[in-house]
């Protein structure tokens, strides 16, 4: 999964849409934490969402 997602994460990095000092490893790290939560969806939505709020760069969002 890291190989595959890697570039896709590189070209969101390059265009400022996701934070540049995470790599593919710690974003999919997060995720399978989130996802072992076990919790109802009413727990576990805000924490998901904050997680992905959490990975948006606070540039601005280069030119496509």
């Amino acid at each position: 999964m890291a190989s595959a997602g890697a570039p896709l994460l590189a070209a969101a990095q390059h265009s400022g849409e996701i934070r540049r000092d995470l790599s593919i490893d710690q974003i999919l790290d997060l995720v399978h934490a989130i996802a072992a939560i076990q919790a109802d969806t009413a727990y576990v939505t805000p924490i998901l969402r904050a997680a992905l709020r959490g990975l948006e760069s606070r540039e601005e969002p280069t030119n496509r």
